[in-house]
């Protein structure tokens, strides 16, 4: 009968680093997502940086335009299109802000990539 017991033992000895294994690779997972959240969340911020430098670009473009134009047409035209730019400019330099304060209220783009 020591034997059987000693087999026993030994078959839950044995058990023991299979469950241990089996822990591990739950433990991987459960990393996995907040580490792709992050990739998430890092490509937002990165593509975020790049809309906003594309739209300070367009409110310099809209300015040169001004100073070029002599029509009335074309001087209220260029007036909207510097405040439509100026505009977009500001509401994403507050996303940015918003983004890095780490506040809960995520920017738009993050909430829809969740």
């Amino acid at each position: 009968m020591q034997n059987k017991g000693e087999e026993q033992n030994k078959t839950e000895v044995e058990a023991l680093p299979a469950e241990k294994e089996e822990a591990a690779p739950q433990k991987k997972r459960s990393e996995k997502p907040s580490k792709r959240l992050e990739r998430i969340e890092r490509r937002a911020h990165q593509a975020l940086i790049e809309e906003t430098l594309e739209a300070l670009e367009d409110y310099k473009r809209c300015q040169n335009i001004f100073n070029f134009v002599s029509d009335f047409k074309l001087v209220d035209a260029s007036i909207y299109d510097i405040q439509r730019t100026m505009s977009r400019y500001e509401y994403l330099i507050a996303e940015l802000k918003r983004m890095n304060s780490g506040s809960a209220d995520k920017p738009k783009m993050l909430r829809a990539v969740e």
